[in-house]
C-alpha cells in the first residue's frame, strides 16, 4: 500500500469510528484516532523508529477496542454484525484492522 492509499484509509476509519462512537471534537479520543492507523502501517513498512514494538502491538490493541465499541453500537441497527467481533481477537496487523473496517463500512452504505 502506497502513502496516498494509507493516508485516505487512515482518515476514512478516522472518520468512520468518530461518526459511528460520536467522538466530540478535540476530546483525547478524536485526538488518539488522527493518523492512527497510518502510524500503524508506516511502522509496518519498516518505519520502526516511530514506536518500538511493545508499542505498536498496544496501538493494534487500542484501536481494535474502538472497533468493538463501534460493533456494539451498529449490532443495535444490524445484528448480524456481532458475528464480526470474533475476529477481533485475532488482529496483529493494520492489514486486520483495515479488513474489519471495510466489512463494517459495507454496512453503513
Amino acid at each position: 500500500m502506497n502513502n496516498i492509499e494509507t493516508y485516505k484509509y487512515s482518515t476514512e476509519i478516522e472518520f468512520f469510528l468518530r461518526r459511528v462512537l460520536k467522538v466530540k471534537l478535540g476530546s483525547r479520543d478524536e485526538q488518539t484516532l488522527k493518523g492512527f492507523y497510518e502510524s500503524l502501517v508506516l511502522y509496518e513498512n519498516g518505519h520502526t523508529y516511530m514506536c518500538s514494538p511493545k508499542q505498536h502491538q498496544a496501538r493494534i490493541q487500542r484501536l481494535v477496542k474502538y472497533f468493538d465499541k463501534a460493533i456494539d453500537k451498529l449490532s443495535k441497527k444490524y445484528p448480524d454484525i456481532i458475528s464480526l467481533k470474533g475476529r477481533l481477537s485475532s488482529i496483529n496487523c493494520a492489514a486486520g484492522i483495515l479488513s474489519v473496517y471495510q466489512q463494517l463500512k459495507t454496512y453503513e452504505e
